[in-house]
């Protein structure tokens, strides 16, 4: 499904607050619902599968409810559907829902594409697996919370010391020296991450991290041949970028910066994938990110110590 891009959306706040953790949106809760509705089946004759008869619906809510300590989720009604949808709704503990939407997309991913493809439409299931996995990602990323759904299971994202620490004065030293180029791509690569773009999120910051370098070449007029980050790191650390004392340093840092984000980039989103796709897991985007970030504080720091 096509989730829209909406004035509210597109103005609600900076791609680089930090993420929330502690509370679940009645607005999220409610959207996650209508995916879980696409994707499981929005019909009361229940999801069930050919051989071992398996309704989907029954075995979220069997399963949640026995973890949670619980006969049933929802006094009020019998059936497993609307009991799950009500509980992850009025559900308070934040834990506990997640618990819910976990297992929910298990089944999304494992159980609904055993179902007989003719069985579907009177099931009113009508999304993909993989289509409904994106949608969640995306509206975790939209409401800025710090999940995301990765290989049968919700993970935590990023840190807010990291945003503080790292991200944060990155973004302050871009504004404030006017590298507007990076500055643009940094921002979009958090947004891009935000919404599960994790691919997105590591080219952009690759881009970040050499615009940086280039803004920092045409300021001081150091001749660049080529815009990798390979030889871009070569210009900066010949010209002394980095002070010369710390040439016996200089070797490592030349390998942890090229190795950090450009690596990151290129083993994973940077090339053609071949026949099979090649997911990035989130933490590996989050340490794009991070590195990328550190990295820019380095150099315009250093650009600075130089004036």
């Amino acid at each position: 499904m096509v989730i829209l891009n909406l004035f509210s959306k597109r103005n609600r706040q900076k791609p680089t607050e930090p993420l929330v953790r502690d509370v679940l949106p009645n607005e999220f809760r409610v959207q996650v619902s209508h995916i879980m509705l696409r994707a499981l089946g929005a019909n009361d004759l229940g999801s069930r599968l050919s051989g071992d008869g398996v309704d989907v619906w029954r075995f979220i809510h069997d399963r949640v409810a026995e973890e949670h300590g619980l006969f049933r989720l929802d006094n009020n009604d019998d059936r497993p559907r609307v009991s799950c949808l009500t509980y992850l709704c009025g559900i308070k503990n934040v834990a506990h829902a997640l618990d819910l939407i976990e297992l929910s997309f298990r089944a999304v991913e494992r159980l609904v594409p055993e179902i007989p493809l003719h069985l579907c439409p009177s099931l009113e299931i009508t999304q993909r697996a993989e289509d409904a996995v994106s949608d969640l990602n995306v509206r975790f990323g939209e409401h800025n919370l710090g999940y995301r759904y990765v290989d049968g299971q919700i993970v935590r994202l990023d840190s807010e010391y990291l945003h503080a620490e790292v991200s944060e004065p990155a973004l302050q030293l871009l504004h404030a020296h006017e590298f507007a180029g990076a500055e643009e791509e940094f921002r979009a690569a958090h947004a891009h991450f935000r919404h599960g773009r994790l691919k997105e999120a590591a080219v952009e910051a690759l881009k970040a991290f050499e615009s940086t370098m280039k803004a920092i070449c045409d300021a001081r007029r150091w001749k660049y041949e080529r815009n990798t980050a390979k030889d871009l790191i070569a210009v900066v650390l010949k010209e002394g970028l980095i002070p010369e004392y710390l040439q016996t340093e200089i070797a490592g840092l030349r390998n942890l910066l090229e190795a950090s984000v450009p690596t990151v980039r290129n083993k994973t989103s940077g090339h053609g994938q071949g026949s099979t796709p090649k997911p990035m897991p989130p933490h590996l985007a989050a340490y794009a990110l991070h590195s990328a970030a550190s990295n820019i504080v380095l150099l315009i720091q250093a650009h600075e110590a130089l004036r």
